[in-house]
């Protein structure tokens, strides 16, 4: 196993366009090496597994309200856009794990929390400009 490699696999350069933000310097797309190994070593202390063990019950009751969630639309065969329940269980994760608030955006695709979200990854990126 290579613990100490100068060479990052499939870090190419990303042009977000005109749209570019703050996203281009997140660890996703971090083509310095330097950076990146400076931003995986505080990000991985939050990942260990001990703490995703502790952080499951939290993920599984969100879960279960997606699967409510979706269970509205299978009992009455209505149409709906999966897209937004995704992004409404995503959300809630991340709101419940940094923020320490449980919120419910599963009905309320007009919440603060979702509206902002989507701003902030709307940005249009491309592998070239």
């Amino acid at each position: 196993m290579v613990t100490n490699s100068q060479v990052t696999i499939g870090r190419c350069d990303f042009h977000l366009g005109r749209y570019d933000c703050s996203l281009s310097e997140t660890l996703l797309f971090q083509n310095d090496y330097h950076k990146w190994k400076r931003i995986r070593k505080i990000m991985g202390q939050a990942f260990t597994p001990n703490k995703l063990k502790e952080q499951m019950p939290y993920n599984e009751r969100i879960a279960d309200r997606l699967v409510d969630h979706l269970e509205q639309y299978s009992s009455t065969g209505t149409n709906f856009d999966i897209k937004n329940s995704l992004v409404s269980f995503t959300l809630n994760v991340i709101n419940c794990h940094v923020f320490g608030a449980s919120i419910n955006i599963f009905d309320n695709y007009d919440h603060p929390f979702l509206v902002n979200a989507n701003k902030l990854f709307s940005c249009n990126a491309s592998l070239y400009e």
